[in-house]
């Protein structure tokens, strides 16, 4: 999870949090999920998700040299990636891997 943070540009300072909602969110998938524990993984949901967002919009202000700021900016024919599809890309596809 470091290695992606580092190359989303996720700060040093926020890779604990990064990693406890990544290990939040995947304690309540599958079968032996709790309700507790899929309440936690929905609040650490959340919480990304602000998170992410408050990321997005100050690579938008200011690009860096990261993973972020190319997806922020990224253009096909003209259309560009929203917010919330930022933020699903973010989350689900280093998973995907």
């Amino acid at each position: 999870m470091i290695v992606i943070g580092d190359l989303l540009g996720v700060a040093a300072e926020d890779r604990d949090r990064l990693l406890h909602w990544s290990d939040t969110m995947v304690s309540a998938q599958g079968g032996n999920a709790t309700m507790e524990m899929m309440l936690d993984a929905a609040a650490a949901a959340e919480e990304y998700k602000m998170y992410a967002a408050e990321v997005i919009a100050r690579r938008r202000a200011e690009p860096t040299d990261d993973l972020m700021s190319a997806l922020v900016h990224a253009e096909v024919d003209g259309d560009r990636l929203d917010d919330e599809d930022l933020n699903f890309r973010i989350a689900v596809d280093p998973d995907r891997r």
